[in-house]
């Protein structure tokens, strides 16, 4: 069947459901009551997308499960709760119920190349990243579930730097405007971190950029253009302060429908 349910920290798969009248257990063979059978589900687990990882000991552990339901029953539901939410799978049918917690994931290699900028006689800024990741999940563990009718866009980096002269300047960065998405339909997203201002090159909001996006929405195109303004924070500094905006780097993010 294939049907899935991610969570947090884990994952449950149904492999296949099928009914019987009559089930063999160590004890013996047990029939179904009158006007019921037995409806056995095969669900594997396996680790989840964020952190911690599931024990070992469950890590792509089957398990068959055996529930007796009424004949006439229209459905019968394996249910995960994930921060409080609770995510119904049909076993009649193999779909979700209700929005699950969905999870799909594509790898990058987007790499912004070092841009930099200078203007006056101290200010300088340099900055490069690499975009590896794209994710879509109705909940992220800072910002927690997405909004109805909406999916968290994640956009994973690393190699992150930044670079200017610490002692004399602090940098703020402008989220909003540094990266946006459009998608198919021609509806653009902002970044919705927090533009947040730094003495050092550690920025601690979030260690990748979220958009709130349609819930249906599947191919993206990115637009990354670092834009920051700084402030002197020594007397002596020239200019003592200013806005700038890197080069542009822009890439499409598809996701299988």
């Amino acid at each position: 069947m294939g049907a899935q349910l991610v969570g947090i920290t884990e994952s449950a798969k149904v492999e296949s459901v099928g009914t019987t009248d009559t089930i063999t257990l160590a004890e013996g063979t047990r029939r179904a009551a009158d006007g019921e059978s037995f409806l056995v589900a095969r669900v594997s687990f396996d680790t989840g997308p964020w952190f911690p990882p599931i024990p070992a000991s469950l890590e792509h552990k089957n398990v068959t499960l055996v529930v007796s339901a009424p004949k006439e029953a229209a459905d019968v539901q394996l249910v995960m709760t994930t921060a409080g939410k609770e995510q119904p799978l049909s076993l009649a049918t193999g779909k979700p119920a209700t929005a699950t917690l969905a999870f799909d994931e594509v790898d990058l290699n987007q790499h912004y190349a070092t841009a930099n900028y200078e203007v006056g006689r101290d200010f300088f800024y340099s900055h490069s990243t690499l975009f590896t990741k794209a994710i879509l999940t109705h909940f992220e563990p800072y910002r927690g579930w997405a909004p109805a009718g909406k999916t968290w866009l994640i956009l994973q980096t690393d190699q992150d730097r930044y670079d200017w002269d610490f002692a004399q300047y602090r940098v703020r960065r402008d989220e909003a405007r540094s990266l946006s998405v459009t998608d198919e339909h021609g509806t653009q997203f902002r970044n919705s971190n927090q533009s947040e201002t730094a003495f050092g090159p550690a920025f601690v909001d979030l260690p990748y950029p979220v958009l709130a996006v349609d819930e249906n929405s599947r191919t993206f195109t990115v637009v990354y253009q670092p834009s920051f303004t700084f402030v002197a924070h020594v007397p002596l500094a020239e200019p003592k302060t200013g806005s700038g905006t890197l080069k542009k780097l822009s890439f499409k993010v598809a996701f299988q429908r």
